[in-house]
């Protein structure tokens, strides 16, 4: 299938989803280092976003998962409402530096939870190159944290 037409059939589903939604929107897709970038702009971003952006993530799954089964192959897409995604990135790196002064400061480790895979790995990155903190992730499904700790 050519890149013309898996854009359409990507902006159909999403579409053919906020339909049934009942939800009014427009879709915009947009090319950003190898993945289609799917914003959906409407006057009731609340409903797809959901808490801490659940909604968005099942709505991602859900659309990815229906362009699979339509072309046997996974499209690289981020689902995003306005400037969700992007403002979300802002507050959990802002998170991360600020839990990173404050492991320093007490030398004691700092726990974060409830953060997505996606939210887990900007925390990772932002901080990698951090001299005096290191980050991992432990537990399991919804026990799942990230952890922050001081380098020894």
């Amino acid at each position: 299938m050519t890149e013309t037409k898996t854009r359409k059939l990507i902006k159909d589903t999403v579409s053919e989803v906020l339909q049934k939604l009942e939800i009014t929107a427009e879709i915009k897709l947009e090319d950003k280092d190898d993945t289609l970038w799917v914003t959906i702009e409407t006057e009731e971003p609340g409903i797809l976003i959901g808490h801490h952006g659940r909604n968005l993530e099942a709505l991602q799954t859900l659309i990815s998962q229906m362009i699979f089964k339509k072309l046997q192959t996974w499209a690289h897409l981020i689902l995003t409402v306005g400037d969700y995604r992007l403002k979300r990135e802002e507050q959990i790196k802002e998170l991360a530096r600020n839990t990173a002064e404050k492991v320093v400061t007490t030398q004691m480790p700092h726990a974060l939870n409830h953060l997505t895979a996606a939210e887990r790995r900007t925390v990772h990155i932002e901080l990698s190159e951090h001299p005096q903190v290191m980050t991992a992730s432990e537990g399991e499904g919804k026990d799942r944290m990230l952890i922050v700790k001081p380098k020894t």
